[in-house]
């Protein structure tokens, strides 16, 4: 008997060890996690308040396009256009006898502009005034306006940005005369020389 209270002693003397034990690896891992949560939650909180997201300004530029307009009589001499109205129009009256030579100027990146020319009820539309390189360039575009007889003609200028949906009346620049007192258009034909043949 006395045996078996000696075994059974002795079991329970290895549990109470192996429990003992047991406690000692549980506090010890439960002391290691919560370390370790708190590393990661110090690390957090310091990523939190230095991290920054940087990137390098991204600069738009956006296509520029201005045509403008001059107006020259028979003599050359500029004709003032005074100030557009508030649709941008530029409203002339043309005197007679004088044939006027207009002149389409376009600067800037963008590619495209054209302008309508009102004489009465009729309009008229310009080819497009191309800027080519499409790097600040200037491009130029001339057509003639004729006022034969009519004292005074109101003829209305009306520049675009942009490409005309329709088919344009005055396709290439200085073959075509706008004779106002008619209200039709005309082409010149330039005459070229060709080479004799012996």
């Amino acid at each position: 008997m006395k045996r078996l209270k000696d075994e059974q002693l002795n079991e329970q003397e290895k549990n109470d060890k192996l429990t003992e034990k047991a406690f000692t690896n549980s506090i010890f891992v439960s002391i290691l996690s919560i370390l370790l949560c708190m590393v990661c939650l110090s690390a957090v909180t310091w990523a939190w308040f230095n991290g920054s997201v940087s990137s390098a300004p991204n600069t738009i530029e956006t296509q520029s396009y201005v045509l403008t307009m001059q107006l020259r009589d028979s003599n050359l001499i500029s004709v003032d256009l005074g100030t557009p109205n508030a649709k941008g129009q530029y409203n002339l009256a043309l005197k007679s006898g004088e044939q006027y030579t207009v002149i389409l100027t376009a600067e800037g990146t963008g590619k495209n502009g054209y302008c309508k020319i009102t004489v009465g009820e009729k309009s008229y539309y310009t080819n497009l005034v191309t800027i080519q390189n499409g790097v600040d360039t200037v491009s130029t575009f001339q057509f003639k306006l004729d006022n034969t007889s009519e004292p005074t003609v109101n003829v209305s200028f009306d520049l675009h940005w942009g490409t005309y949906s329709g088919i344009p009346h005055i396709e290439a620049p200085g073959e075509y005369v706008i004779d106002v007192t008619q209200n039709e258009i005309s082409r010149v034909v330039v005459a070229t020389s060709e080479p004799e043949t012996e």
